[in-house]
């Protein structure tokens, strides 16, 4: 059996798959919402994020309860800069 064939073919399907391919039908909508991101970012740059407690000072582990109101605070702040003035999530990209 030659396996010439079976080696070309395989070698063309491969060639064929590593072109670059586009993100999709969005991703100008996604340029545009990290760069409205980053101006935000750009605006807070040097503030700190909030001051050190002093529970963070005496060394004592986080508890879950205490975790959980520091991620729901994270997230609430990292999704301000994209929402409307009145506090609906932005489906606009400026």
């Amino acid at each position: 059996m030659n396996r010439a064939p079976v080696i070309l073919s395989v070698a063309v399907a491969f060639a064929g798959s590593v072109f670059p391919a586009e993100a999709g039908p969005c991703t100008k909508q996604i340029s545009q919402l990290e760069a409205q991101i980053q101006r935000a970012q750009a605006q807070q740059a040097g503030a700190p994020s909030a001051p050190q407690s002093v529970a963070a000072q005496l060394h004592r582990q986080p508890t879950v309860q205490s975790v959980e109101v520091a991620l729901s605070q994270a997230n609430e702040d990292g999704a301000a800069p994209i929402r409307t003035p009145d506090g609906r999530p932005s489906t606009e990209i400026r």
